[in-house]
């Protein structure tokens, strides 16, 4: 340590670039797994168990890489983080065993809005764990009044979310959207339950649009319309909305389901 520290002291600039952070290896199925965090960035470097070259590299501004079970298949994740604007956004890379050459392969999955929560969870109890997201529906909606255009919702998170997800399962070296996969229907079940309960408690109530806890609440009943749309079920969907009595204050107050029915008030 002393050593380092002379090094630090006569020559600053180098000991900058080329100071490392190097963690213990990791297993990662019959590789191991090296994580070196420098100033700016991280590396992944993965070897076979008896072999000093790395037969893949993965280098950026990560925030975390661990081995994890999605649908059954071992990936390592590894999670990055843009920063910008409203959260910035996520960015995942999954490294996989490819089945047919049995090489090292990545898929990466980008653009997740940097206030969604991201979980690796068995989501219906079968025992097989999937990718779940914060949905990114219900944003940036508004509806015309009198030619004026009147916003309903934010355009991007902006700290307030809906409780909806997007459940994503990994097949072939790549995710796949499952929202309408029957091993995931009951799981929506829940949710849509939960929602028509919530509409029920609400009749008659007046929101302001683009207020505050009111976003939360219109963007879980936009999500609550798209997905069960997606099962097919859009008819009982507004008629649930419509009998909820639930308006909208802007200029004036206006019926929620004429609002989502994109009807033009006159």
């Amino acid at each position: 340590m002393e050593l380092i520290q002379r090094i630090a002291f006569y020559f600053p600039a180098i000991f900058l670039t080329t100071f490392i952070i190097a963690a213990p290896f990791e297993t990662f199925l019959h590789y191991k797994v090296q994580t070196k965090r420098f100033e700016e960035f991280t590396r992944y470097s993965f070897f076979h168990k008896n072999k000093e070259e790395a037969v893949f590299d993965f280098s950026g501004n990560t925030l975390s890489g661990k081995m994890v079970s999605l649908s059954n298949h071992s990936v390592y994740m590894i999670t990055e983080h843009s920063g910008g604007e409203s959260g910035g956004f996520y960015h995942l890379t999954f490294v996989y065993k490819d089945l047919k050459d049995h090489k090292l392969k990545h898929y990466t999955f980008s653009d997740i809005s940097g206030y969604a929560s991201i979980e690796v969870v068995d989501i219906n109890a079968d025992k097989k764990k999937e990718l779940v997201i914060d949905s990114d529906r219900g944003y940036q909606k508004s509806f015309i009044y009198k030619n004026q255009t009147i916003a309903l919702t934010p355009a991007a998170y902006q700290g307030e979310k809906g409780v909806y997800k997007d459940v994503y399962v990994f097949e072939k070296g790549s995710l796949r959207k499952a929202v309408k996969d029957k091993e995931y229907a009951s799981y929506y079940e829940k949710q849509f339950q939960k929602t028509e309960e919530t509409l029920r408690k609400l009749k008659g109530k007046v929101f302001q649009s683009g207020k505050g806890q009111a976003d939360a609440f219109l963007i879980e009943v936009i999500q609550y319309l798209s997905y069960m749309t997606d099962y097919n079920r859009y008819n009982s969907a507004m008629e649930n909305i419509k009998k909820s009595e639930i308006r909208i204050q802007a200029n004036e107050a206006y019926l929620l389901y004429e609002v989502l029915i994109e009807k033009e008030n006159k």
